[in-house]
């Protein structure tokens, strides 16, 4: 095994080309959404687990343990390869008269969810980064011994952040009352003044305004929502049958509300900026920066984690009874209106064929929304 292991960390890149080149040629075999669409989405789905496999071979160093989150990691990743196939399986057994196949699809989803709310609770409540995995990466990569010199600045920024919680936070009703009681004894001299700056800064040091507790619980709520929103479209389904629009209106409400809870929190947090009732245009530059930092909520892979979901909307449309009462409408037009184009009609035709196989199930159009 150790020699297997050490042949796939000094060819890593020739066998994931290969690997992707394989799993690519899944896609335009004859038969792949037809009679034969079972076994070549086994043969796709082992090259998937091959290649998660790989990838965790080369992602350890020899002799050194594995950092924490990769078994997360490679349950997450067992799950998504091999999703499309137990949906096949299952679709076989609905046609025999079996159940319906979203009967398992609700207990995958159930069992993705939940590892996925081991690793958000993990991560420290933060924003799930691509379905969970990217913030197992982060965990890896603070492992690590990588220093600082050499491109964390998200450390930097935590520092920044630390301090500004301590320093400029909103002053507490008590706080205000000893601030006031300092702006008059300031009046009567300078003794007076610096002792009250003294009793200002200690006060300072205590816990978070209820505000910024508040929207801590709304983004938590989001995430939650966001992670626990399969299930609910995988039971609506269940239930109402893909032909039916309350488990799409369902869905989609969901989505909305989680992303309005997350901006609501944002708003909120950044409303409650407070620099001791100075007027930005009198602070100083470190006060500034310190401003300018409270205003980033977000980290940058999570601002692009945000802009992706809020573009996976889109998926909506590949959704029934949206796609098959419109979208295939329009689809099958496009494609009449192109088919004497050379080159273009094939293309038109071929992908078509393809986006119509793949709508038919529920795992491949979850996969595009991310999830």
């Amino acid at each position: 095994m150790e020699r297997y292991k050490a042949f796939v960390r000094q060819n890593a890149g020739l066998l994931s080309l290969l690997e992707s080149g394989l799993s690519s040629l899944t896609w335009v075999l004859p038969e792949r959404f037809e009679g034969g669409e079972l076994g070549i989405e086994a043969l796709h789905t082992a090259l998937g687990l091959l290649g998660g496999f790989h990838d965790s071979i080369v992602s350890s160093a020899p002799g050194v343990p594995s950092p924490p989150g990769t078994d997360l990691a490679l349950a997450l990743s067992t799950l998504e390869q091999v999703q499309v196939l137990l949906e096949l399986v299952a679709t076989r057994r609905e046609e025999r008269g079996g159940g319906s196949r979203y009967s398992s699809l609700a207990v995958l989803e159930a069992i993705k969810a939940l590892v996925r709310l081991v690793v958000w609770r993990q991560s420290g409540s933060r924003l799930l980064l691509h379905g969970g995995r990217g913030n197992l990466e982060v965990q890896a990569s603070l492992q690590s011994d990588v220093p600082l010199s050499q491109g964390r600045p998200q450390e930097v920024c935590s520092a920044f952040v630390e301090f500004r919680q301590r320093r400029c936070e909103p002053p507490t009703k008590q706080q205000a009352e000893q601030q006031e009681g300092g702006a008059e004894a300031a009046a009567a001299g300078s003794a007076a003044k610096g002792s009250a700056a003294a009793s200002s800064d200690a006060l300072s040091t205590q816990r978070k305004p209820g505000r910024q507790q508040a929207s801590q619980r709304l983004l938590a709520a989001a995430e939650v929502l966001h992670i626990l929103r399969p299930v609910a479209y995988a039971l609506a389904l269940r239930r109402w049958g893909r032909c039916d629009w309350k488990p799409w209106t369902i869905s989609l409400g969901v989505d909305l509300l989680s992303m309005q809870l997350g901006s609501s929190a944002s708003r909120a947090m950044q409303s409650s900026f407070w620099f001791g009732g100075v007027q930005p245009a009198n602070l100083g530059p470190s006060l500034l920066l310190l401003q300018c930092l409270q205003r980033t909520r977000w980290a940058g892979e999570e601002e692009r984690e945000l802009a992706a979901r809020r573009l996976r909307l889109l998926v909506y449309l590949l959704r029934d009874p949206l796609f098959s009462r419109y979208v295939a409408v329009a689809l099958q037009a496009w494609v009449g209106g192109t088919a004497r184009v050379p080159l273009v009609g094939w293309l038109s035709g071929r992908a078509a064929e393809i986006l119509l196989g793949v709508q038919r199930y529920y795992t491949y159009v979850e996969r595009m929304a991310g999830v």
